[in-house]
């Protein structure tokens, strides 16, 4: 099982909130308001689904890289 920090949720959340609002600020007051929802909830199952999908994206990222 491969872990994920708190820094690389984070930026996978300000990237893709920033791509869906196409606002840097707007994008990382989002992801904060989510992080806040995530640390709150204390619910493992919602973390996991986060760190997921943040690896998901850094996948999607390195995919478009090699393509280009």
């Amino acid at each position: 099982m491969r872990t994920i920090t708190i820094g690389d949720l984070i930026s996978g959340l300000v990237d893709v909130y920033e791509r869906q609002y196409e606002d840097h600020e707007l994008a990382t007051v989002k992801a904060a308001l989510v992080m806040d929802e995530l640390l709150r909830a204390g619910r493992p199952a919602r973390v996991a689904r986060a760190a997921r999908a943040a690896r998901s994206l850094r996948a999607m990222r390195g995919n478009a890289r090699k393509a280009a």
